[in-house]
């Protein structure tokens, strides 16, 4: 497949075989010939928005360290939130459905 263009019709194609073949997005595209940023851009052009008065969603990071009973929950924004380990599934409860208990 040329990497220099693709018509919205073998995008959707491309997209549909990506989704369902359990490789990441760099393997996809080098096993296919199809350079990332190409890739990257159908992706994003042909994703559906979201439901109406539903938020997009926003991949953040949450890690722990180890020695330390405290997660770190770095938004997308950069903002992060400390909180204690044994209260997890409360703020995960909070971020998800805006409520607790879950």
């Amino acid at each position: 497949m040329a990497t220099s263009s693709l018509t919205s019709a073998q995008a959707r194609r491309l997209l549909a075989k990506f989704r369902t073949s359990g490789f990441s997005q760099t393997a996809f595209c080098k096993r296919h010939g199809v350079s990332m940023s190409l890739f990257s851009y159908w992706l994003h052009r042909l994703q559906p928005p979201p439901p109406v008065g539903m938020p997009a969603f926003k991949e953040v990071s949450l890690s722990s360290v180890s020695t330390s009973p405290t997660c770190i929950l770095t938004l997308p924004g950069g903002a992060r939130l400390e909180f204690p380990a044994s209260h997890l599934g409360n703020a995960l409860c909070i971020l998800v459905a805006g409520k607790t208990p879950c």
